[in-house]
């Protein structure tokens, strides 16, 4: 997996910086977590990774990728939509905040 940055801008208003890159692989599509883990690996800097999207190339081992890299995972709780952080955090993340608002209902 090689990663190849091609645009970082410090967004001082939400407390992040924005990455675009390019994403060059082996085999099947690489997982959210290893993505944003070698995404913190190519920049050096530590923090909350939040993968915006992921857009695969049709018939090639490429994808571009837009990341938002916060200072903590409660920074980027208070300004990214609740699935965006489910989805990068895993589906189990997901499955127990549904639970718990069934509990709440009741």
């Amino acid at each position: 997996m090689d990663i190849e940055i091609e645009e970082r801008k410090e967004n001082k208003l939400f407390k992040r910086e924005e990455i675009k890159c390019n994403l060059r692989y082996e085999g099947k599509t690489p997982e959210r977590q290893k993505i944003r883990e070698e995404i913190k690996n190519a920049i050096g800097r530590d923090g909350f990774v939040v993968l915006q999207y992921i857009k695969q190339k049709y018939g090639e081992n490429r994808a571009k990728i837009y990341a938002k890299i916060y200072p903590s995972e409660a920074e980027a709780r208070k300004i990214e939509p609740s699935y965006i952080i489910a989805r990068n955090l895993g589906i189990k993340e997901e499955k127990k905040k549904k639970e718990e608002k069934k509990e709440e209902k009741k």
